[in-house]
């Protein structure tokens, strides 16, 4: 013959404490990582602005080299320093026989 004794293991009022906890912990765990996940959108939405403004930025930058190193800029340039174009330019040649 069998005995029962279902109070003597654990009572149900420790089952349901226990499930209660871990619901707890569970919906603290969830809220922890959606918040974290958030705050990562947060940052990579911050991080694509700041591409963007270095990407003009650097359009820009090109813009003025490239306005600086126009030839005819470039002419103007060498005129107003002095500077003439050679036609036909005559080297430095080094001889090395004796």
């Amino acid at each position: 013959m069998t005995i029962l004794c279902p109070h003597s293991r654990f009572s149900l009022k420790g089952f349901f404490s226990l499930l209660v906890f871990c619901l707890l912990l569970g919906g603290g765990l969830y809220i922890f990582s959606y918040n974290v996940f958030v705050g990562n959108r947060h940052a990579v939405a911050d991080l694509e602005k700041r591409i963007v403004a270095a990407e003009f930025q650097n359009a820009d930058l090109k813009k003025e080299e490239y306005e600086l190193l126009d030839p005819s800029n470039l002419e103007a340039a060498a005129h107003s320093e002095g500077l003439l174009l050679e036609q036909k330019p005559e080297y430095l040649t080094v001889s090395l026989s004796q």
